[in-house]
Formats: structure tokens, C-alpha cells, sequence
């Protein structure tokens, strides 16, 4: 290992000073290129970086507040298309497009969600039930997510 190390008081007028004076080391980066690919993603996993998923279940409640809001014009479709399988966004770009062209003039409420569960069905695979207030009425939502290059992907949605 190659370090040289730099003596900062070197540079600095000689005031009397309480501290010690600081060293600053500079290493050559072949700690970290000897490290692999496999140790350094291991190590992230560890810490919760990009390999950790979300809660199913808080995951699945931001998404269906993200589509009851596109489905009802107050948020574009468009920001849905992360999340979704490329099937399930042309479903709800339909059904959005659909309802604004019935909607009212005035905006209506936004939709509530009241209670979300859900189900583990296979590794990578989870089944999720909600319930929603729809003005007056109480609807059912069911949502498939699988797991799609390290992240949650909505590939089936049904609204009732």
C-alpha cells in the first residue's frame, strides 16, 4: 500500500493552537479495485442500498394511491410506468383516457384507501387486497406485484 501522507500546519502561519495538527492520507484506489464486483454489492445489500425491497405492503399502498389518483385526472398515467408491466399500463391509460372523456366538468373527491393487505404467494410474488371509499361507494382492488430486476412491477390490477 502506497500512502503519502501531507502535514497541513505546514502551510498555515504558526498561531499557537490547541489542536493537533491534521493529517490527511491519500491512498492509490487499489483497495477498492481489488475488491470485487460480488463483495461490494454484498456490502450494499447489507446496509439496505438498492438490492432491498420495499414492504409489500406500503409499496402496494403508494402505488394504488398513484393510480386511483390517474384514474380519476389528477395525476398523468405516465407516472405510473415504472411500476407497472408494460400490459397494465395500457389498461389503465385506456381506462383513464375512458374516464375523463365521461367525467364531469367539476373534479370529484379523491378516492380513500381504506385497508390494504397483503399475501405472500410465492418467493417474489405477492398477492395484495384493498379496500377503497369511491364517494359513496366501498370498492375492492386486487393487485399481483412480482419482483422484476430488484424492484416491485404491478402485473395485474382489478378494480371493482
Amino acid at each position: 500500500m502506497t500512502t503519502s501522507a501531507v502535514r497541513i500546519d505546514e502551510y498555515l502561519d504558526p498561531a499557537p493552537s490547541r489542536f493537533e495538527p491534521l493529517v490527511i492520507s491519500f491512498s492509490t484506489p487499489h483497495e477498492y479495485l481489488a475488491e470485487s464486483a460480488e463483495a461490494r454489492l454484498a456490502r450494499r445489500a447489507v446496509r439496505g442500498g438498492p438490492q432491498a425491497l420495499p414492504h409489500p405492503k406500503a409499496w402496494a399502498y403508494t402505488v394504488l394511491q398513484a393510480t386511483l389518483e390517474s384514474l380519476t385526472g389528477f395525476r398523468p398515467v405516465t407516472h405510473l410506468s415504472r411500476w407497472v408491466s408494460p400490459e397494465v399500463y395500457d389498461a389503465l391509460a385506456r381506462r383513464a383516457a375512458l374516464a375523463a372523456r365521461v367525467a364531469e366538468p367539476t373534479r370529484a373527491q379523491r378516492p380513500a384507501i381504506r385497508n390494504v393487505r397483503a399475501s405472500s404467494v410465492s418467493k417474489g410474488r405477492v398477492d395484495v387486497i384493498a379496500t377503497i371509499l369511491d364517494g359513496d361507494r366501498i370498492r375492492a382492488v386486487a393487485i399481483e406485484m412480482i419482483v422484476r430486476r430488484s424492484r416491485w412491477i404491478v402485473t395485474e390490477i382489478q378494480i371493482g
